[in-house]
């Protein structure tokens, strides 16, 4: 009895001594030893007013995010910035903070447009924007724009295909797959969750088309047995549990000579190494209305593959045409590179809006796709970095671009302007990095400014800033307990509902057990309750920085 009740005594000191041998990043860390400070940079903003309608009715319970679309007209550029998350709530209408830094920045109108846009966050799957989801603000008396938003109709569809393989099973090196024949037959029931009602769908033949398989695996380039794979519709308006019988068939590729002509080579390259991704799924898309706009439910397919087994895809066929464009899309792509994704739509996601061309009369056409990587390389020939601490998470490798920078001569004028989250190219000589942080969700809290010089095309230092989100505490203030005030206890009770969830848990058995309301305030870095949150509940007690 004497030992238990030591050990109960003596839990609180053991636990606070075992943390402080625990290795975690100091509180206010810097590299190359910057000075931390609390150095908001975020500037003072406009209020505007959004009005949110679905088919002309006020629509509430909206969360969406708000885009500055910046177009310089000289150099063809577009800086996007994401200027913070909203939430309706349970109203129709909502203020939302246009950055005065973007307004003055870039307010020369012979150079630049302004466009200010929306995204829902929490409805992707069956809401989206129409045309009025852009507005322009300059700061006038007119501050009420319009948001109407349309509501699909997203439906279930249930039942079973039976599936006839195509006529053509046998090619030789170079062909493309061709699908003529191949058709599916097959009925089942939909379910519509928008109108909550039931009904029939049948299938009396469709044609097999290339939206309708995974092709990935089949490589034109050499002889072998592939398997070509049935897939549902990627189309964002249904979900499809629909099992089809057989849900594949192969296809062989025999030995024969290349076939004469031009040539197109696909190939898709980290813009830094230039060396070809991995383990991608792309897909080569046809832009069929002719408008230049990408459209993956309805524009035609042309092939996909597997940049694992097809790290350069070549097209030896006439399939293409001079006088139409194609683009890609791609799944699979690593997370690292989500800072170049420009667009997710039905499924695919998309590194530019450059779409290619194929000039027959060309030997040899090569589409090279360069993706820029998130991950803070430093030691790489001419190119520069930014690098991103979070006082409780350390080195942020993914971080949306949530502001600018400017670059200054050593004369102190300003040779560019540039998303915070790629990566760029300076001649040699001295510069000044100064870090504008746009989104009223996030603050820079180590110093702004960065002085550097750039030799043979490299940075003499890390381009370093800490930035995370702001009014930290409204998201966790480590009253974990929830008696009004922070302390040992705090930490003991996050520990306890991590080791022993069936008695401390949110829904264990002791009285004292962690609430889900306690949990929303011992989640102090926003990534779930963990021991981390106690370290840092701990480092505060210490006084390393104020929650």
């Amino acid at each position: 009895m004497k030992a238990k009740s030591f050990l109960k005594r003596n839990l609180t000191p053991v636990i606070c001594a075992a943390m402080l041998f625990t290795p975690v990043l100091p509180a206010c860390y810097a590299a190359d030893g910057a000075d931390v400070t609390e150095n908001s940079v975020t500037e003072a903003a406009h209020t505007v007013q959004l009005n949110i309608t679905e088919e002309g009715e006020p629509y509430s319970g909206l969360q969406f995010d708000l885009y500055a679309y910046v177009k310089d007209k000289t150099t063809k550029d577009t800086l996007v910035i994401n200027c913070g998350s909203y939430d309706t709530g349970e109203n129709s209408s909502i203020n939302v903070e246009i950055p005065e830094i973007i307004l003055n920045r870039f307010s020369d109108e012979s150079r630049y447009t302004i466009e200010f846009r929306t995204k829902a966050t929490n409805t992707s799957a069956e809401c989206f924007f129409g045309d009025t989801d852009i507005f322009t603000y300059k700061g006038e008396s007119d501050e009420n724009y319009n948001m109407d938003i349309e509501l699909s109709s997203y439906s279930e569809f249930i039942g079973s295909l039976q599936l006839t393989p195509p006529e053509k099973l046998v090619y030789k090196i170079g062909e493309e797959l061709d699908l003529t024949g191949g058709r599916t037959l097959g009925a089942g029931i939909i379910i519509n969750s928008k109108l909550n009602a039931q009904g029939m769908w049948d299938d009396f033949g469709s044609k097999l088309g290339m939206n309708r398989v995974d092709s990935c695996d089949f490589d034109n380039s050499k002889p072998g047995t592939y398997v070509i794979k049935y897939t549902n519709s990627k189309s964002s308006n249904q979900n499809n549990n629909i099992k089809a019988t057989p849900d594949e068939f192969t296809v062989t590729v025999v030995d024969s000579e290349r076939p004469e002509g031009a040539t197109a080579k696909i190939s898709i390259v980290d813009d830094v190494t230039g060396k070809s991704l991995k383990g991608v799924k792309v897909t080569l898309f046809e832009d069929s209305d002719h408008n230049e706009e990408i459209d993956p439910d309805t524009d035609r397919i042309i092939a996909m593959w597997n940049t694992s087994k097809n790290p350069e895809r070549l097209f030896t066929e006439t399939e293409f045409d001079p006088d139409k464009r194609y683009y890609l899309g791609f799944e699979n792509i690593p997370d690292e590179y989500d800072g170049s994704l420009i667009m997710y739509c039905y499924g695919y996601d998309f590194v530019s809006e450059d779409f290619f061309s194929f000039t027959k009369e060309d030997d040899n056409t090569d589409w090279t796709v360069r993706v820029d990587s998130d991950k803070p390389i430093f030691e790489t020939e001419n190119k520069i970095k930014f690098r991103f601490y979070s006082r409780f998470k350390g080195r942020l490798n993914r971080f949306k671009n949530v502001g600018f920078t400017e670059i200054k001569d050593s004369d102190g004028n300003i040779v560019g302007t540039y998303p915070i989250n790629r990566a760029f190219a300076l001649p040699d000589g001295d510069y000044s990095s100064t870090i504008y942080v746009c989104s009223k969700d996030y603050d820079c809290f180590s110093n702004k400014n960065v002085d550097f010089t750039v030799t043979d095309g490299r940075s003499d230092k890390f381009l370093d800033y800490e930035i995370e989100k702001r009014n930290f505490g409204k998201l966790g203030n480590g009253d974990s307990n929830m008696d009004g005030t922070v302390d040992m206890s705090d930490i003991v009770l996050i520990m306890q509902s991590q080791s022993n969830p069936d008695k401390y848990g949110v829904n264990g058995s002791e009285p004292s057990h962690i609430t889900d309301e306690g949990c929303h305030c011992a989640d102090i870095d926003e990534n779930g309750v963990t021991n981390l949150d106690a370290v840092n509940i701990q480092k505060y007690l210490l006084g390393y920085y104020d929650i």
